[in-house]
């Protein structure tokens, strides 16, 4: 069935047509999502992705999911007979320098210290030549095999541009009643010797936790097991990781628990306004659609819904890759540009071993 995929995929990429293929976490079938018209029954769910916080100029992009039972060789037909469209590329951001960087973390410690921020997420973007040959559907497949456990998607639409992600991080999966969601802050460079966590990456993994179960009890969820912070071993990294098993003891709104939810101390930092104050002052560029969420939901009741991490968005002649650390009182600058480098090889790895 995975083939056939691939092979409607490959013709939508080819004829410019918007379209999501993606792979949830240690899953082996991959799912496809379209254009609304072009879906050939009627729609149950959405692939949805949001920009990192909403703004004048950010629009949310979705697909509706293609059923499975209708994923065939005579929809593949109908595909392969559609026109090919004109290519909309999106601005790529400008690269982050040493120096700048530099800058913007010396800003965002003074901020922190000054404001009593318990931590705030600074962010950078490393920009690659796109080789000639570039492969998205190929890079896309080499996720799947690199990243087993994370969320692996590509996507193109006119709005969004194309995006290329393997995300660890789970924002939340609700069926019906049953919630789960997922602690994920605290990284460190993955040793053969184990060794322990210091206080820092304790303290950031604790804050994301703090912020889940305010806005759970918040929202009348009860919390019916936690199980963490564990040691979270993701190829070259390490993350400290809580999972929490939530039940809906009434009705929610479930738009209006993730509004609450996202972004998560993780990606925006704690205290939630004023670590946001601190990156629209101080990070200097558009983060777009990193850091927002990504994946299915019917928008109310059913979401399995990350947080669009480890991703690339890929441009005309460049690719940009989107990397980030949280920081605190206690950072240090070259430590959080190294641990930055090491967040940017689970993108670079792919595409360096497509082009081999």
């Amino acid at each position: 069935m995975n083939a056939i995929k691939l092979k409607i995929a490959n013709q939508l990429l080819s004829k410019n047509i918007p379209f999501a293929i993606y792979r949830f976490p240690n899953k082996k079938d991959i799912h496809l999502a379209i254009e609304k018209e072009l879906l050939p029954h009627p729609v149950q769910k959405f692939f949805w992705m949001t920009h990192f916080l909403p703004a004048k100029n950010s629009k949310n992009v979705q697909w509706a999911v293609l059923m499975e039972e209708y994923i065939d060789d005579r929809f593949l037909e109908y595909i392969t007979k559609l026109k090919e469209r004109d290519i909309v590329y999106q601005k790529i951001e400008n690269s982050t320098t040493r120096e700048s960087y530099k800058t913007q973390f010396q800003n965002f410690l003074k901020t922190i210290k000054e404001e009593n921020i318990g931590k705030a997420i600074l962010s950078r973007v490393i920009v690659e030549k796109k080789p000639d040959d570039f492969d998205a559907l190929g890079t896309f497949i080499n996720l799947i095999q690199l990243y087993p456990n994370t969320f692996v998607h590509l996507s193109s639409h006119p709005i969004s541009g194309m995006w290329l992600g393997a995300s660890p991080e789970l924002l939340l999966d609700k069926k019906d009643r049953k919630f789960s969601i997922m602690s994920l802050a605290g990284t460190k460079k993955h040793e053969e010797k184990e060794t322990p966590w210091r206080k820092k990456e304790i303290d950031e993994h604790n804050m994301v936790g703090e912020h889940i179960e305010e806005i759970v009890k918040k929202h009348g969820i009860q919390i019916l097991k936690k199980e963490g912070p564990y040691t979270w071993h993701l190829k070259k990294l390490q993350h400290l990781r809580t999972d929490y098993a939530l039940l809906e003891e009434g009705n929610i709104d479930l738009m209006a628990f993730i509004n609450d939810l996202h972004p998560t101390p993780a990606v925006g930092g704690l205290p939630i306004k004023k670590a946001l104050n601190c990156i629209s002052n101080h990070e200097q560029y558009n983060r777009k659609y990193y850091c927002g969420i990504i994946g299915e939901t019917d928008f109310k009741k059913i979401s399995e819904l990350y947080v669009n991490l480890r991703c690339m968005q890929i441009g005309e002649k460049s690719i940009a890759i989107y990397i980030g650390g949280g920081l605190t009182a206690l950072s240090k600058e070259e430590e959080e540009w190294d641990e930055t480098k090491l967040k940017s090889n689970t993108m670079l790895d792919s595409i360096q071993s497509i082009e081999k």
